[in-house]
């Protein structure tokens, strides 16, 4: 003979103190890598010389140190060929006599 279960309720969800101090390192933990993520962002645009960039834009950019394909980080590999992009252009207009 089957007997039902009497349904338990609670009015509060249960607590386990260890729980809070996780919740709190994680929370930590998030706010460091957001401001990490903005610095990254920051000095990258800075240093490829880019100004006045959205700050959404910035953070994806401090995103991509934390990216990658193939093995690669996706913003060490941009910055390159960022980088390489550039000198291509200007060894390209430089023959023309425009620079």
């Amino acid at each position: 003979m089957h007997h039902p279960q009497p349904k338990l309720e609670r009015e509060t969800p249960l607590r386990h103190p260890g729980l809070t101090d996780c919740q709190q390192v994680v929370e930590k933990t998030r706010k460091q890598i957001e401001e990490e993520i903005i610095e990254v962002g920051k000095r990258t645009i800075i240093d490829l010389g880019i100004h006045g960039l959205h700050p959404e834009l910035v953070k994806i950019v401090g995103r991509m140190k934390f990216r990658s394909s193939y093995g690669q980080n996706l913003l060490q590999h941009s910055r390159e060929d960022i980088k390489g992009k550039s000198n291509y252009c200007k060894h390209f207009v430089g023959s023309f006599g425009l620079l």
